[in-house]
């Protein structure tokens, strides 16, 4: 079975994969302890923290991608899953921390600005992502997603004028953007201005 193993690692890893995939988490799991003492690339610890994650074993899914980080590869995408698995444990800081990693290698991340966004959202926390969204912008202010962010922040704050402003500037960005126009049409609502 060793030398099997280790001949058909690839395989293995993939069929490991599948099982995360096809929520079969403890039989992947099977396979990648039979690999435990062959496994040295990302891929393994990436796939084992998939397949922990998916059972809810988020600290020891952290523990894996962070092994995965010593390879150097992918870091935007071994951040993401690092900060997932934060906002899993509802420890929103350690979140925003990585997913701010994930939007320095690649400020267009858009999933990572809108995950950002939540993070604030959900630990009440929207001066500092006004504060956050605001130092981005400065760097890159084509954001289409951070001015959105940003909107969101200051309407939380009742900065509704500003949260309008906001908005627009996103639209100008991208105009196809239903919530965007939505949300402004809240705002207007709310301030009964039919």
């Amino acid at each position: 079975m060793l030398w099997s193993n280790i001949r058909n690692y690839d395989f293995l890893l993939k069929k490991a994969q599948l099982f995360a995939m096809y929520g079969q988490d403890e039989q992947g799991l099977q396979i990648l302890d039979d690999l435990k003492g062959f496994a040295t690339d990302a891929d393994y610890f990436m796939i084992r923290g998939t397949l922990l994650s998916n059972l809810q074993k988020y600290r020891e899914a952290i523990e894996e991608y962070t092994k995965a980080l010593n390879s150097g590869q992918d870091l935007e995408e071994i951040y993401a899953n690092i900060a997932f698995e934060y906002e899993n444990l509802e420890q929103y800081d350690k979140a925003i921390e990585y997913l701010t990693k994930v939007v320095t290698i690649n400020p267009e991340n858009e999933a990572g600005l809108n995950e950002i966004g939540i993070c604030f959202e959900m630990s009440n926390q929207s001066e500092k992502s006004v504060e956050y969204f605001n130092d981005f912008l400065d760097k890159h202010p084509y954001s289409r997603s951070a001015w959105f962010n940003l909107a969101i922040a200051f309407n939380s704050l009742g900065k509704n004028e500003r949260a309008i402003d906001a908005y627009e500037f996103s639209l100008a960005i991208d105009e196809n953007q239903p919530s965007a126009f939505f949300n402004i049409a809240n705002i207007y609502a709310g301030l009964e201005n039919h």
